[in-house]
């Protein structure tokens, strides 16, 4: 546990804002913090040691998420990411939609909110009262039959004629309506890896323009 300043301190919870460093990470940052200073964008010997410090801590980043070293990109905080994940995606795009919810924080809204101003289309979904997407529902049978590539069945398959949800989902507490949008999908010695991704293509591809379909009547 990281001590605070003084035991008559207030309880600090607020760390989404920002927080303590830990030990061990004021350790690895004071050689930086002293003797190499240099900008790492310098040819110089002090830019050079800065210069591969980053690229050693690029890397260590990378392997912890099993990424790419070229797929880490430093930026100043959470902000200029979300900023430059949202605004740096659709600007490479010719799809003009964004799906986002109502509960984001203002470093996500506000780019979304951009993008409106800049005629892009923007699907703003509400949540329930324990933040999970509410999503609109979507009949399964429906979404089965435009997807003609894919032979699989209902979430209440085993009950020939019977279009009732799932026992098993309204146990685990979904709601019926949402249990109705439930699809089975049962893999076999014989499925391929290829194979799912294709399915998982198409299912989506379906509920995509069944969202779209939603929208557009209301």
């Amino acid at each position: 546990m990281l001590a605070m300043n003084s035991a008559d301190d207030p309880i600090y919870l607020d760390y989404n804002a920002t927080t303590p460093l830990l030990p061990e990470v004021i350790d690895a940052m004071l050689p930086y913090l002293h003797e190499h200073f240099g900008n790492p964008s310098s040819r110089h010997i002090y830019g050079r040691r800065t210069h591969d410090a980053i690229e050693r801590a690029r890397s260590d980043v990378a392997a912890l998420i099993n990424s790419h070293a070229d797929e880490i990109i430093f930026t100043s905080g959470g902000t200029e990411a979300n900023n430059l994940a949202i605004r740096g995606t659709t600007a490479r795009t010719s799809r003009r939609r964004v799906v986002t919810s109502t509960v984001e924080h203002p470093a996500t809204a506000r780019p979304v909110t951009w993008l409106e101003q800049h005629g892009w289309d923007v699907i703003r979904i509400g949540v329930d009262a324990g933040g999970r997407a509410r999503v609109p529902e979507i009949d399964a049978a429906a979404l089965l039959a435009a997807t003609p590539q894919i032979a699989a069945s209902t979430g209440s398959a085993c009950h020939d004629g019977d279009e009732s949800a799932s026992a098993v989902l309204l146990a685990m507490g979904i709601p019926a309506k949402a249990a109705l949008g439930s699809i089975r999908l049962t893999l076999g010695r014989a499925t391929t890896g290829a194979e799912i991704d294709r399915a998982s293509t198409a299912l989506a591809s379906a509920w995509r323009a069944s969202i779209s379909d939603i929208h557009a009547a209301k």
